[in-house]
C-alpha cells in the first residue's frame, strides 16, 4: 500500500531514523520537533503541504502504518540474515532455497497473528498484516524467479550432459575411423592375392582385385595396382656403315 501523508513524503533516510527513534520509545512530541527542525524536513513541507508543520497527530498515524511496516521488514530482514548465515547448512540438509525458507518464516507470522484470541482481529494486528502482505507478494516474486532459475539451471545440465554423451559418442566414432583407415591398406593386401585368382590371375587379376579392393577399403586409386616392371634397355645396334673407331682404322691400313 502506498502511503500518501506527511511522514511518508519525506526521505527515506529521515523515516529509516524515525522509525529508529519510534523503537527507542521517543514521544511523539519530541520527535514532532525534531522534524521540523531538519532542513529536508522543511523543504518537503513547504514543497508538498504549503508549510504546514508536522504535529503529534502524525507522527501517531505514521506510528500506527508505515512504522509497522518498517517492524515487519526488519524482522523478516533479521530472519533472513539468520538463514543466510545458515544457507551451507540449511542446503546440505536440505534443498530447499533461501526464498522458500523465507516464506516458510512469512506464514508462520501470518499464522501467529490470525491465531490471536478474539473473534476480531485488533488495529495492531491488522496493521501487521497489511505491513506482511506487499512482503509476502515480494517473497513470492522471488521464490517464483528462484525456481525458474533452478529449472534452467537443470535443463542447462541436461543439455551439457547430453552434448558430453554426443561428444565421447563422436570421438569413438572419429578414433574408430581412424584405426579402420591406418589399417585398412595390411587388410586389402591379404585379400589382394585371393580375389586377384578369383578374376583369373595373372596382371589383369590383380589390376582387377585392386580396383575393387580401392574402392572398397577407401583406398587411393593404384595403391594396389600391380607395378609394371621397367623394361631393361638392349645394346645399341650397329649399322653396317659405321665402323668402330678400331676398325676403322684397321681397314685403313
Amino acid at each position: 500500500m502506498t502511503r500518501t501523508g506527511k511522514i511518508a513524503r519525506l526521505p527515506r533516510q529521515v523515516r529509516d531514523e524515525l522509525n529508529r527513534r519510534l523503537r527507542d520509545g521517543q514521544k511523539g512530541s519530541q520527535l514532532a520537533a525534531w522534524l521540523n527542525a531538519l532542513p529536508k524536513v522543511k523543504d518537503t513541507l513547504a514543497k508538498d503541504f504549503d508549510g504546514r508543520a508536522l504535529n503529534k497527530q502524525n507522527v501517531s498515524q505514521w506510528r500506527q502504518g508505515g512504522y509497522q511496516e518498517w517492524l515487519a521488514r526488519q524482522e523478516l530482514l533479521t530472519q533472513a540474515c539468520d538463514l543466510a548465515s545458515d544457507t551451507d547448512e540449511l542446503q546440505i540438509k536440505t534443498e530447499e532455497s533461501l526464498t522458500d525458507h523465507l516464506a516458510k518464516a512469512i506464514g508462520v507470522r501470518l499464522a501467529t497473528i490470525l491465531a490471536r484470541r478474539g473473534a476480531d482481529l485488533d488495529e495492531l494486528s491488522l496493521q501487521q498484516l497489511r505491513a506482511l502482505c506487499p512482503i509476502a507478494r515480494m517473497v513470492v516474486q522471488l521464490r517464483r524467479s528462484d525456481h525458474q532459475a533452478m529449472r534452467a539451471d537443470r535443463e542447462n545440465e541436461r543439455w551439457e550432459m547430453q552434448g558430453a554423451q554426443l561428444f565421447d559418442a563422436q570421438r569413438e566414432s572419429d578414433l574408430k575411423k581412424h584405426r579402420e583407415m591406418i589399417a585398412a591398406p595390411f587388410w586389402a593386401r591379404l585379400k589382394l592375392d585371393s580375389l586377384a585368382k578369383a578374376f583369373g590371375g595373372g596382371e589383369k587379376g590383380q589390376r582387377a582385385a585392386a580396383f575393387l579392393l580401392e574402392n572398397q577399403f577407401g583406398l587411393e586409386e593404384g595403391a594396389l595396382s600391380p607395378k609394371s616392371s621397367p623394361v631393361q634397355p638392349g645394346p645399341k645396334s650397329v649399322k653396317p656403315d659405321q665402323a668402330q673407331p678400331g676398325e676403322s682404322q684397321s681397314g685403313s691400313k
